[in-house]
């Protein structure tokens, strides 16, 4: 009996020793992925390749790339695909379309520009426009009819003075000069200041060089010089005509002077 007790504590020793054997095995193996310690920046990177989602392409996470891929990651622009005739004749037909269009757009464009500079080289002190003249030729020289076409261009000419200003202005200094009575005259002279002083820019007005000249311009741009050149020829024509009527009329004169040189100071 006291064997068999003895045999039987041996054998139970035996199965304790093992399991504590395996359970300090176990407990000194360590997984591959906390080896790493998960604040390196290595551990992340291994775990994002392992986890990555398979390509189109098939193949696991380190599948190589397809070639469009690889243009993709080098900014290599994707090979075009082929076109076909139909295609490649429609293309051709609408550039040829657009290519026309341009064409015409710039030829509009040049001949507007041509006119453009004819109407700047064209007219100047003392040079009536056509229009003017007509208008002239339809009004009744007496007082009544004269202060009433004074009244007509003053209104023509604020209300478009890019367009009206070259062309009706100097039928003030026509009818100053040349008015039916004393009182027309004045006021042909005082109309005219009272109308430029509103079209007075705020800035400096000067000629274009002759090197500004030879660059090619826009239509509004040479519009504006025309315009310009115009407010600059209609003070050059006032201020002498103003000088000339102060040595007649002082008391009539003087304010209008006065007001017409605080408002083109910068000329």
């Amino acid at each position: 009996m006291a064997k068999q007790s003895f045999g039987g504590g041996s054998s139970q020793g035996n199965s304790k020793k093992r399991k504590r054997d395996a359970a300090r095995e176990a407990a000194e193996e360590e997984l591959p992925a906390e080896k790493t310690a998960r604040r390196q920046g290595q551990w992340l990177a291994n775990d994002r390749k392992q986890t990555k989602l398979p390509s189109i392409g098939g193949g696991g996470p380190a599948s190589t790339p397809r070639p469009a891929q690889v243009n993709d990651d080098i900014g290599l622009e994707k090979p075009k695909a082929a076109v076909g005739k139909k295609k490649a004749k429609l293309i051709a037909k609408v550039e040829m379309k657009k290519a026309r269009s341009e064409a015409r757009k710039a030829a509009a464009a040049n001949k507007e520009n041509a006119k453009a500079k004819e109407a700047l080289k064209q007219g100047g002190p003392g040079v009536m426009h056509q229009s003017a003249k007509d208008l002239l030729a339809k009004t009744a020289r007496t007082p009544q009819g004269e202060q009433r076409m004074l009244a007509l261009i003053a209104e023509k000419i604020a209300g478009n003075p890019q367009s009206e200003l070259k062309v009706y202005f100097d039928l003030f200094f026509e009818i100053h000069n040349n008015g039916a009575s004393k009182r027309t005259r004045d006021l042909a002279l005082l109309s005219a200041i009272a109308v430029f002083k509103d079209l007075v820019p705020g800035y400096r007005i000067r000629t274009a060089t002759d090197k500004e000249k030879e660059v090619q311009r826009s239509r509004e741009v040479i519009q504006l010089e025309t315009y310009e050149m115009a407010v600059l020829q209609a003070y050059k024509r006032l201020l002498p005509a103003l000088e000339a009527a102060l040595k007649w009329d002082g008391p009539t004169f003087a304010n209008a002077l006065g007001a017409l040189v605080r408002t083109a100071h910068d000329f």
